[in-house]
């Protein structure tokens, strides 16, 4: 799976249950498995996600797979998910990334599922990552400006005026980042308005 295999428009569904992760050039190996998948037939991925240093040579972010398999790369339906392989029960869905914001995911034992459709045609000659290409656009502008008379403007300024931003600062980084947005905000829980809990039950059962 390093190298180009000869084998085209072979099979109506190709399965990579954890194969990936253990092949250094990852890009080829996403190539070949294209090549094997018929045009209309689908591609499955089970991969690691996070938290899973020492099993292979990747860990995978939905972010990939979003770009790789897009409509503009010849790909239809694409759905990613992220599963516990402890919580079998239920899976989240993946909201794919827009308007420069990025779907974080964090989590234990966490696998990456991936599905999508091949079309009559495949490229991967445009896989970018979606936050950066918005800030390209902009000519390397933020992605995010700050108004100068905001709440937060304004709080920073009294605190730097008063000599307690430095604290202010540790403050945030150790409560409000470990306790609160790591936990709900990018963790894989219903708090993630980057995730939609789905019953396992209920996608099975999905035509």
């Amino acid at each position: 799976m390093n190298k180009p295999i000869d084998i085209n428009n072979a099979y109506d569904t190709v399965i990579d249950f954890g194969c990936l992760e253990h092949i250094y050039n990852a890009p080829q190996a996403l190539r070949n498995v294209t090549s094997m998948c018929r045009s209309g037939g689908q591609i499955l991925h089970v991969l690691p996600s996070n938290d899973f240093c020492g099993h292979g040579f990747w860990q995978f972010s939905p972010e990939l797979f979003f770009s790789l398999y897009s409509k503009a790369n010849g790909y239809q339906e694409t759905q990613v998910f992220v599963a516990h392989t402890l919580r079998g029960n239920h899976w989240y869905e993946v909201k794919q990334p827009s308007n420069g914001k990025r779907a974080m995911v964090c989590g234990r034992n966490q696998y990456i599922v991936v599905r999508t459709v091949k079309g009559t045609f495949f490229s991967h000659d445009n896989v970018q990552q979606s936050d950066y290409l918005v800030v390209w656009e902009k000519q390397g502008l933020p992605l995010y400006r700050e108004n100068k008379f905001s709440v937060k403007a304004i709080l920073r300024f009294a605190l730097r005026f008063t000599g307690l931003l430095p604290a202010a600062r540790y403050v945030y980084r150790e409560l409000y980042w470990r306790f609160i947005e790591d936990r709900l905000a990018i963790s894989m829980s219903t708090w993630n308005p980057n995730l939609t809990k789905l019953s396992l039950r209920d996608l099975l059962g999905r035509d």
